[in-house]
């Protein structure tokens, strides 16, 4: 199959592939569908763990060679993780695409996890811990999530604690990729200056040790919150403030609505929170709309930094704003600058080739297809505004939850 100049195709492993040529270096993104959601109950913080140890060691490299195999021709090697997905990447000059997959295939699927290393990746990984509760316009981000996913592994932070990283040891990073690195669970996403058969006979070469096996996976649903308003006294100097609510999951239709709203409130300085709580009050100086949807569930959230005296008149001024646009569809020719607007962002943050083939692998990954240019503007240009209105309807049905540091 073919999708805009993408190549997809499926292993004998399971192993999905999307794959593109085009003139520059190779690039090379292997999306696996588990993230922190998927940490053993007792060891929260493991798939962020996993990720930064593969690193670590090999059954035939060690960390200082597998940094090296990338580095030492100008390329580079790196990975994330968030609450559904870890991503390995790896990036390498033109004519070097086998070097770059050679190396993805050994970190992914021959880790070796060893003690020592481990112990010491640990310390590294309580710096980046408490680097994270010092900035508490990161923290109140994970707490939020923590709080609105409360009885689920959606709500735990990605890099887990201190005393959880701990406990991990090499046999439980073994289990995690046995159970979770499987090419039925993987895509991956790979483009390079070669014809498209030629970059699938080297895939298949090097992506064969990565071995088929059952995919071991159990995701609880999280199960109902109420509305709450949590304030924390951590003697900041401004106020930090995150208002949201539960939604739809990211199968939900509404889905590509609710990315127009979000994108109308809060993205870019022309954003309509920008405006109003920025521009014409001076009330803060960031602000910003943002929404996640996983397999079952999601939230909205709407996050701004404030002088302590005004954090109330900004949360009333929102909940206004959101109030009048769950009332009211917005007027045909705001509408139509809105989706143009958002057309051409879309269009420039994708123009990069390492943006769009990264963009197809996590979409073969979730939805098992990947959107043409041309049915992702057929998608846009179906959005009404009546639509939209119901998603502002939809975030405030249960009721904003609010968590305030000061």
């Amino acid at each position: 199959m073919t999708v805009d100049n993408f190549e997809i195709f499926t292993l004998p492993s399971g192993l999905r592939c999307v794959v593109r040529s085009f003139d520059g270096p190779s690039y090379c993104q292997l999306n696996i569908n588990a993230g922190s959601r998927d940490d053993f109950a007792d060891r929260q913080g493991l798939a962020h763990f996993v990720e930064h140890t593969v690193f670590r060691g090999t059954g035939k490299r060690s960390g200082w060679q597998i940094n090296a195999r990338a580095e030492d021709v100008g390329g580079g090697l790196n990975a994330y993780t968030s609450r559904e997905l870890t991503a390995y990447y790896v990036i390498t000059p033109t004519g070097q695409l086998s070097r770059g997959l050679e190396l993805l295939a050994d970190i992914v699927g021959n880790p070796s996890f060893p003690a020592a290393e481990l112990e010491r990746e640990k310390t590294i990984i309580y710096e980046e811990i408490k680097s994270d509760i010092d900035a508490p316009d990161e923290a109140i981000f994970d707490e939020m999530a923590d709080l609105i996913f409360a009885g689920s592994q959606l709500g735990h932070n990605i890099l887990g604690s201190c005393a959880s990283v701990e406990t991990i040891s090499p046999d439980d990073a073994h289990r995690y990729v046995r159970n979770l690195y499987t090419p039925q669970n993987m895509v991956l996403s790979c483009v390079a200056d070669m014809p498209v058969a030629k970059i699938r006979k080297q895939i298949e070469r090097y992506m064969k040790v990565i071995a088929a096996r059952e995919t071991v996976q159990s995701r609880p649903q999280s199960p109902g919150i109420e509305p709450f308003e949590i304030e924390r006294t951590k003697g900041l100097s401004q106020c930090h403030t995150i208002m949201a609510s539960r939604i739809f999951d990211c199968y939900d239709p509404r889905r590509h609505a609710l990315t127009l709203l979000r994108h109308h409130l809060g993205s870019g300085m022309n954003s309509l929170l920008y405006r109003e709580l920025r521009e014409k009050r001076g009330y803060v100086y960031t602000v910003d709309a943002s929404s996640n949807l996983y397999t079952d569930a999601g939230s909205f959230s709407i996050y701004f930094g404030c002088a302590e005296g005004n954090e109330k008149r900004c949360r009333r001024l929102i909940n206004r704003l959101l109030e009048k646009m769950a009332e009211n569809p917005m007027k045909p020719g705001a509408f139509e600058r809105l989706r143009r607007n958002f057309a051409g962002r879309t269009e420039i943050l994708n123009s990069a080739i390492n943006k769009r083939v990264s963009n197809a692998g996590r979409q073969l990954l979730r939805y098992d297809k990947i959107l043409s240019r041309a049915e992702a503007n057929d998608i846009l240009y179906s959005i009404t505004p009546e639509q939209m209105r119901e998603c502002a309807e939809e975030i405030l049905k249960p009721g904003l939850s609010v968590l305030t540091y000061k």
